[in-house]
């Protein structure tokens, strides 16, 4: 790596896990940081016209399930990979750190929080059920199907769902088209609704696995609110 790299924030940070433990702990307190602080890095930006985004100071923030999940992955073109999780409410942090690049750390966290709660189990490794409501199932087919119509409609919908995608060019687009299989695997409902980390009050969460030609397959959450709106979207894997 080169003197300019090692400079940089986002590539010159050398560490290990043991010193990242450290971090995570800090973070759980006010030892190192003011509460206002922390409270900022963990509260959902604020854009001009008051809507809220994905992405804190310097923490990537969303709903995983029914529980606030705090993120963020690293090795940005230096050939290394990491991540962190963090699920404030289980009072668990997830630190990998690899030596290569393509080495799929963020699937491997989710593997990981898997074993400690099954309810995190990635949706891959959950066995389809039956589908209690189909026409649900239709309109969120429909819904999905709306991302891939053109690009700003799919940059506003990306907006008001709090996602950190923006597409560029319309083949950036073909995970929403042209879709053979939208499979219904299982439905989570909080026992008591509460507002997620944008302050939507989630009163269900619908895993689907859905496959479209020459994609391959992935796993997504759809999350409503009481009046079955989707008012997030989570592309699990």
């Amino acid at each position: 790596m080169s003197a300019a790299a090692q400079a940089r924030g986002d590539m010159g940070v050398l560490t290990t896990v043991t010193d990242m433990i450290r971090w995570y702990s800090a973070l759980q307190d006010t030892s190192l940081l003011r509460q206002s602080s922390l409270d900022m890095m963990f509260a959902p930006g604020i854009l001009n016209d008051s809507s809220k985004t994905s992405y804190g100071f310097g923490w990537f923030l969303s709903p995983y399930r029914d529980h606030p999940l705090i993120s963020h992955t690293g090795g940005f073109r230096t050939g290394f990979s990491s991540v962190m999780d963090i699920y404030p409410e289980d009072h668990v942090g997830i630190i990998i750190l690899s030596n290569l690049q393509r080495a799929g750390v963020f699937q491997l966290a989710k593997e990981i929080v898997g074993l400690f709660d099954k309810d995190y189990m990635p949706a891959s490794r959950m066995e389809t059920g039956p589908d209690p409501d189909t026409v649900r199932t239709l309109l969120l087919k429909s819904f999905y199907e709306e991302l891939g119509l053109n690009v700003d409609t799919t940059r506003k919908m990306a907006r008001e769902l709090h996602l950190p995608f923006y597409p560029l060019k319309d083949e950036d687009l073909a995970p929403f088209r042209n879709i053979t299989d939208f499979t219904f695997i299982k439905a989570i409902k909080p026992a008591t609704p509460k507002p997620d980390i944008f302050g939507d009050t989630i009163q269900g969460i619908y895993l689907y696995e859905i496959k479209c030609s020459n994609q391959p397959t992935r796993y997504f959450a759809f999350h409503l609110d009481p009046t079955g709106k989707v008012v997030f979207l989570d592309y699990e894997e």
